[in-house]
């Protein structure tokens, strides 16, 4: 009897031990999401551009990446949420797609277009995510799924045009939002209905964050249990992180390349 209640308070125990996730820092809005098997790659292949606006990798950074000499598991995806230089280089893209066989690139397709135009010969690995409405397109890669949805960018009267991506990255049991240069947008919200997919945690650009009553709009449509705040500027963001975490106590804030989240429960 002995022994199995000490079977069974193993087993217990390693079923309640939740798994870990981390999340690396690659500059501006791009992160790598890695489990213990997989990683995920989303907006981490850019090269420099305004540079005293944005954080960019080097190329060192992207070559770590690219050749998989980093302290991370093997990349199985790659994803942008957008076509602009800060976010995607089409081909830092083609490059990484020509060394990795296996992997798989998701955008849309002005995201995907600029792949193709970089002189990828891989289109049989690259997925369009349609941006014509809120319909989710989920694709499973290994031990990964990565859904991929429209949500619309910042500043409409701007960038109208632009097919912005978000994404849920579901990995090691967590689900990981992205949202690329999106806002509040309520009818992206009420038609996403994100607060379904029980969110662990939700990478948002800092303008998202600023303003203290849209925690209000995070319960509601999204209620993730961690926030991380990206795209600050390499330098002056120290009030936007003051103002961040006031409203958010428990959120994060990537400001260093190669800055690690790990993420437990």
């Amino acid at each position: 009897m002995m022994k199995l209640t000490i079977l069974f308070l193993f087993l217990f125990t390693s079923l309640n031990v939740s798994a870990q996730i981390e999340i690396r820092y690659i500059g501006n809005m791009g992160v790598l999401i890695s489990g213990e098997e997989s990683s995920v790659l989303i907006d981490g292949l850019h090269t420099e551009y305004n540079k005293e606006y944005y954080l960019f990798p080097p190329q060192s950074l992207v070559d770590s990446l690219t050749n998989s000499e980093g302290d991370f598991p093997p990349i199985k995806a790659v994803a942008a949420t957008h076509y602009h230089r800060d976010h995607l280089d089409g081909e830092q893209v083609s490059k990484f797609l020509d060394i990795n066989t296996k992997v798989l690139f998701f955008g849309s397709e002005q995201s995907t277009d600029l792949v193709k135009e970089a002189g990828s010969n891989n289109d049989e690995r690259i997925i369009t995510i349609e941006t014509k409405d809120y319909q989710k397109q989920t694709v499973k890669v290994g031990d990964v799924s990565v859904t991929g949805f429209y949500m619309n960018h910042v500043s409409p009267a701007r960038h109208g045009s632009v097919q912005n991506v978000g994404y849920i990255i579901e990995i090691e049991g967590k689900k990981i939002l992205h949202t690329g240069d999106s806002n509040w947008f309520e009818e992206a919200f009420t038609e996403l209905n994100l607060q379904k997919e029980n969110i662990d945690v939700a990478i948002f650009p800092y303008w998202m964050l600023l303003d203290e009553k849209d925690s209000s709009k995070l319960k509601e449509w999204i209620n993730s249990k961690h926030i991380v705040a990206t795209h600050l500027s390499p330098n002056g963001y120290e009030d936007h992180i003051k103002t961040i975490e006031s409203a958010y106590p428990k959120s994060y804030s990537l400001t260093t390349l190669n800055q690690k989240i790990v993420i437990q429960n």
